[in-house]
């Protein structure tokens, strides 16, 4: 295996370390969030750990490893856990709204993700795949 990047460039600029610990939490936490077993983690670690490494640098951003991430549980088959990782990037303000009312008069909560969910489809569907996008407009 190739060297992993040794710096991770966060959003606001700041840099810090690499952690492959902190990396395996997260992806760990997506798949109990969507309901899947800690377990199947290694192997999709392992394929995120060789995408990050065939990158050939010492730094990266964190966007570059939401892509790697996103990307190796979407090819892994476990779609509701790259969604759940997706949301655990997603940071949107406040908002006042706590529930919606649905066409048909239910009342249901308001979930931000859902709208950032459905704008990044719209995106890709125009050609744009760009999450960072979806997550301005929402």
């Amino acid at each position: 295996m190739n060297r992993l990047p040794r710096i991770v460039v966060k959003k606001n600029g700041n840099a810090a370390a690499f952690k492959k610990e902190k990396l395996e939490r997260s992806l760990k936490a997506a798949l109990r969030h969507a309901g899947l077993e800690e377990r199947v983690s290694s192997n999709v670690l392992r394929s995120i750990l060789a995408e990050l490494a065939k990158m050939h640098t010492a730094q990266i951003t964190t966007e570059d490893i939401r892509s790697a991430v996103i990307r190796a549980l979407n090819e892994s088959g476990f779609h509701a856990a790259a969604d759940a990782y997706d949301f655990a990037f997603l940071r949107v303000a406040k908002s006042p709204l706590t529930q919606v009312i649905k066409r048909n008069g239910a009342v249901a909560e308001f979930h931000p993700y859902k709208i950032f969910k459905s704008l990044k489809k719209s995106l890709r569907d125009a050609g744009i795949n760009d999450p960072a996008k979806a997550e301005s407009l929402t």
